[in-house]
């Protein structure tokens, strides 16, 4: 079978959960003898674009360098990306299309491979779908509810961050047209008016007109992406909590989305210890492992060890600090002197085991709603268990057993939380007692060649 991967990023350069998870897919596939290939996109710090064949793993790899959106709409939709796709699909002619995500590039490839007649499928990474800014949080880390097909996004500042909606009044709708005259006539009446009354109508006007127009951006996003998806024949999301969102907001149909969680290459993970083998730790040594971003909720943590005394407790702390130094600056503020907490950087993905069994317990204290987090299922593959907030995929994993919960964005909790494991050591081991078998690639291959060769049939 000839199948086309797409996503946002790809390997070497970018290694978070769906870059990772695309390359376990196109390496399975390849070794089971279908021809791959990977369509994906790459920071370019000048403007413009262009189009580079690469190898990588014996893969051919199309990877489009670009600087990224230049206003609202070319942040999920570019003509001149789809007729590059287009061209790549003429040329390479795939039986299938597997997009991951489609962020940085363009909902329009749907389309060009819906005029060539090839079938195409999604598996959601989030909520880009519904959500411009991709982690349905508000300002002031305050999470979202729903979007309200789109009614929310206009009035979060967000959804339109790093974008540009002043574009929007390039082609103007009558309405606009209308609303410009307005002003324009005010202009030439203000001074007939008294100075307060000109002050508030241009306060109105302006705040209207600004809403309005982001409105309107958002509103047309919401219907470009339902007619994206009602293109695809199919999407997969990898928890039922992400899956009940796109179904609950309208967004798709029950009939269009299925559940199917990732699957995980486990050759780097040996057979788990037995629980009875492993001795409970004198000290308890507690690991995050991602992305030091604030919505992945590192501070959380460390203000959470904050709370707990003794020497009985260590943190380590595996992430690239140069990505958002910012944050990392305040992150490390915060943990100030504490020599408990261990900074170690960033690793790649093949030292991830080796920093799991360094650990006795992985904290995932994210503020968002994670889908199915892969650092969860790689710390069950590792015998490892979890605390992670309740909130979206997160607690749906645990629910099923391997770790525990805390209130979301409450420190106090967390500590109270760790320091029960430190006093009971015990219960650490009842926890590996409860970790869920993962999904191996070799299982969702099997289950993902069903789907292929259903969807052409």
């Amino acid at each position: 079978m000839k199948i086309l991967f797409v996503a946002h990023y790809y390997l070497p350069g970018h290694q978070a959960g769906t870059e990772l998870y695309t390359r376990a897919l196109v390496r399975k596939f390849k070794k089971e003898g279908h021809q791959v290939w990977v369509f994906t996109s790459e920071d370019r710090p000048s403007p413009g674009f262009e189009l580079k064949e690469e190898e990588y793993e014996q893969v051919r790899i199309f990877r489009l360098y670009h600087s990224g959106a230049y206003d609202f709409k070319s942040s999920y939709s570019r003509e001149d990306f789809d007729q590059i796709f287009g061209e790549i699909l003429d040329r390479i002619q795939p039986e299938i299309i597997h997009f991951q995500h489609l962020f940085r590039l363009s909902i329009g490839f749907v389309q060009q491979a819906k005029k060539r007649k090839i079938p195409s499928l999604l598996t959601l990474a989030d909520y880009w779908l519904i959500c411009p800014a991709i982690i349905m949080l508000k300002p002031g880390q305050e999470i979202c509810l729903g979007p309200e097909q789109g009614n929310q996004c206009a009035r979060c500042a967000h959804a339109f961050s790093g974008f540009y909606p002043a574009q929007a009044s390039a082609q103007p709708s009558l309405f606009w047209k209308g609303v410009e005259l307005a002003i324009s006539y005010l202009h030439k009446i203000k001074r007939q008016l008294p100075p307060h009354l000109v002050a508030r109508l241009r306060e109105v006007f302006g705040k209207k007109s600004k809403e309005e127009q982001k409105l309107a951006l958002v509103k047309e996003r919401w219907q470009e992406m339902k007619k994206m998806v009602d293109e695809l024949s199919l999407v997969i999301s990898p928890s039922r909590f992400l899956k009940d969102m796109m179904i609950n907001c309208q967004m798709l149909p029950p009939d269009k989305i299925i559940y199917s969680d990732y699957g995980f290459e486990t050759d780097s993970f040996p057979k788990p210890i037995s629980p009875n083998q492993e001795a409970p730790p004198q000290t308890l040594k507690i690991g995050f492992i991602g992305t030091l971003v604030h919505h992945k909720g590192v501070h959380l943590l460390i203000q959470a060890m904050s709370l707990i005394p003794g020497k009985n407790l260590e943190l380590k702390i595996f992430g690239e600090e140069k990505d958002f130094p910012g944050y990392v600056h305040w992150l490390k503020k915060l943990g100030k002197k504490d020599k408990r907490i261990k900074w170690l950087g960033k690793i790649d993905h093949d030292q991830i085991y080796q920093a799991l069994k360094s650990i006795d317990l992985l904290v995932v204290p994210s503020i968002w709603y994670e889908n199915s987090p892969l650092t969860i299922h790689e710390a069950f593959l590792a015998n490892r268990p979890v605390i992670a907030s309740n909130l979206g995929g997160t607690k749906e994993l645990l629910e099923k057993g391997g770790g525990i919960t805390f209130e979301s964005g409450n420190p106090e909790h967390l500590a109270k939380k760790i320091q029960e494991l430190i006093k009971n050591p015990e219960k650490l081991e009842k926890l590996k007692e409860t970790i869920i078998k993962v999904k191996t690639i070799e299982e969702n291959y099997q289950e993902l060649l069903n789907i292929y060769q259903t969807i052409l049939s």
